[in-house]
C-alpha cells in the first residue's frame, strides 16, 4: 500500500527522522559543498543476528575476522548498548507516601 507523498520543507542544517522503511530521498545538491549525512539504528537489547540471504544486506562491515552467525546476539563494540538491561529490582522509594485512609 503507498501513503500519498508528502514534502516535509527544510532548511539548511535541519534534519529528519524517520523508520527505516520509510522510503525517502532528497533532491540534488547543486552546491560546492558536500552534502553531509549520518544514521542511527536502535534495536532491542536482546536483538539477534538474522540473515536475509541478500549479500550486501548480510555483510556487515566492522564484525572483522568473527563473522555473525544466525541467532547469535548483536553485542560487542560494533553493537554498544544504549543502557544495559534492568537485571534486579528498582530501588524503593526514599520516602514512601502515607497509606490512605488510615487516620485521617
Amino acid at each position: 500500500i503507498w501513503m500519498p507523498r508528502v514534502t516535509v520543507p527544510l532548511r539548511a542544517g535541519d534534519c529528519t527522522f524517520h523508520h527505516a522503511r520509510t522510503v525517502h530521498s532528497a533532491g540534488a545538491n547543486s552546491t560546492d559543498e558536500p552534502r553531509l549525512s549520518t544514521s542511527a539504528v536502535y534495536m532491542d537489547a536482546t536483538a539477534a543476528y538474522r540473515p536475509t540471504g541478500i549479500a550486501f544486506l548480510d555483510d556487515l562491515p566492522g564484525t572483522g575476522a568473527d563473522p555473525l552467525r544466525e541467532g547469535a546476539p548483536l553485542t560487542g563494540d560494533r553493537f554498544p548498548l544504549l543502557r544495559r538491561p534492568q537485571t534486579r529490582q528498582p530501588a524503593p522509594a526514599r520516602y514512601p507516601l502515607p497509606q490512605q485512609g488510615h487516620g485521617s
